[in-house]
């Protein structure tokens, strides 16, 4: 949706970088919202299976290309290409080999765009983090034809040495962890997968939603009334999209219990200065019976 762009302030970013206008991108809203969905084809980037809001009452409707660096969940095997590779810390990176393979010039706001997803998913592209071989060839083919560096050839190789690709990964990462303002809603639809899942053994379907947020709960949950304005703002969530389970997925770096606080005039390694990364989990099932189950 239009009104979601500003929740990801790293992609306008990006945006901004390539010249591209964001009133220009064609966004969910745009398109009519009737069933069945005004397409039968479809190219999935990013995940490999067809969401059933596009599928629904549509029984032409078919995918006829899969890029994407999750599990594969082995569908929709009749597209060409179907490309599903783990592990690859960047989807955008295997669009980019595509294209190099189909020979194709990937023009310069194209290579921008890609180059800023490859570093927004892989942290800069550093060591024992996320990128694979395939992160680091891709960034190293774009990051000349991108233009929006000032590098020389001698300096692309390791990419993620690269005083401009340091430069660039940290000004992205401070737009993407810019989130103090935003509301409880906000931060769970800023990155937000549904999902459709049987319970077994009845074999019954039920709704599941999942939102990542760079954000300590501990933060988030402590943030005026507890209720006001965590609970019942999650409550709407999940009635508004008919959830049985919500996953909250948490990501950040720890400062306060880090061993390695930063110190004046200190030239430490940057998980160093950032802090401990880590991650917590927290699920809400409102499924009667299933609830009874987990616990």
């Amino acid at each position: 949706p239009r009104e979601d762009l500003k929740l990801r302030p790293e992609n306008l970013r990006a945006l901004e970088l390539a010249g591209i206008d964001p009133e220009s991108l064609l966004c969910k809203d745009d398109v009519p919202d009737h069933v069945p969905f005004p397409s039968d084809t479809f190219a999935l980037v990013d995940h490999n299976r067809l969401a059933p809001s596009f599928s629904e009452v549509n029984p032409e409707a078919r995918v006829i290309a899969v890029v994407d660096h999750h599990e594969d969940e082995k569908l929709h095997v009749d597209a060409n290409p179907r490309i599903v590779v783990v592990p690859v810390g960047s989807a955008a990176s295997l669009v980019t080999e595509h294209l190099r393979e189909c020979g194709l010039d990937i023009p310069q706001d194209i290579s921008t765009l890609l180059l800023c997803a490859i570093l927004i998913d892989t942290a800069g592209l550093i060591p024992s983090g996320k990128a694979e071989a395939v992160d680091h060839s891709a960034a190293s083919y774009l990051l000349p034809k991108s233009g929006v560096l000032a590098v020389s050839t001698a300096s692309l190789q390791p990419v993620h040495l690269s005083q401009a690709v340091s430069s660039l990964t940290q000004q992205l990462a401070l737009c993407k962890f810019d989130i103090s303002h935003l509301s409880t809603p906000e931060h769970l639809r800023r990155d937000y997968k549904q999902y459709k899942w049987t319970v077994a053994p009845e074999g019954r379907t039920i709704d599941v939603g999942l939102s990542t947020v760079p954000l300590d709960l501990r933060i988030w949950l402590s943030r005026g009334s507890l209720q006001d304005e965590f609970w019942t703002p999650l409550d709407e969530f999940m009635d508004k999209r008919g959830l049985s389970v919500l996953g909250i997925l948490t990501t950040f770096h720890d400062m306060k219990n880090s061993k390695h606080k930063g110190k004046s005039g200190d030239s430490g390694s940057s998980e160093k200065k950032k802090g401990k990364h880590k991650r917590q989990m927290l699920f809400v099932v409102r499924d009667e019976d299933l609830a009874q189950r987990l616990w």
